[in-house]
């Protein structure tokens, strides 16, 4: 997403988000706006428990977003529209597996780094349908 878009996209990902859940299966524990307890605890570095998850301040949402799924899914450099719906799905079904889809998508075929990144910037036979 480009950077003046980035803020717009990231709150409208975060109005779709249900809030926050404990759901006793999921195995990465409770989540609050699509950050769960384990994303929130690696992000500052120390265990959390599920208070801490639910008194999730908003800024810092804004900030896991900016840089634990717009930053690893390049956001930055994708077309507006695919740059949100690459960072919605990291969010919903990991950063790796939206990588890995989005190159999927644009046969890209090479796996993390500068070299899928340069070949995710959009290009018209890219963006055309089949």
């Amino acid at each position: 997403m480009a950077a003046s878009n980035a803020i717009t996209a990231i709150t409208r990902i975060l109005a779709c988000e249900a809030g926050y859940e404990n759901i006793p299966k999921d195995h990465e524990g409770s989540t609050n706006c699509g950050i769960t307890q384990a994303t929130l605890a690696a992000w500052r570095g120390h265990p959390i428990t599920k208070v801490s998850v639910q008194a999730l301040p908003e800024m810092e949402e804004v900030n896991i977003y900016r840089a634990e799924y717009c930053g690893r899914v390049h956001g930055d450099a994708l077309p507006g529209g695919l740059d949100y719906a690459v960072v919605d799905f990291g969010v919903n079904s990991g950063v790796g597996r939206a990588n890995l889809y989005l190159q999927f998508v644009l046969k890209a075929w090479k796996l993390y780094g500068g070299e899928s990144t340069a070949s995710s910037r959009p290009r018209p036979w890219q963006l055309s349908p089949s």
